[in-house]
């Protein structure tokens, strides 16, 4: 089913599950298609890339010096409890 019998298909009782859900899979994929297709599609997925790379930038030596200060946590954690 392409997209503009999909968007002028009547919607009644006869049709069968497996019809609308083709129908809808069609128009989902267009409606997709087309957002991909626009630069604001393209801008907002760069953007969101440009934010997920600066909060590893801020995230991963918060990591990395929790890791390393591990072994000082878990003495202080042991001889707390063992008090």
């Amino acid at each position: 089913m392409n997209y503009n019998q999909a968007l002028n298909s009547t919607i009644s009782d006869k049709l069968t599950k497996s019809q609308l859900i083709e129908l809808s899979n069609t128009l989902q994929d267009h409606c997709l298609v087309k957002e991909l297709e626009e630069e604001v599609g393209f801008d907002l997925i760069s953007k969101g890339l440009v934010q997920v790379f600066k909060q590893v930038k801020y995230e991963l030596p918060l990591l990395i010096k929790d890791i390393k200060n591990s072994p000082q946590f878990m003495r202080e954690l042991l001889t707390i409890k063992g008090d």
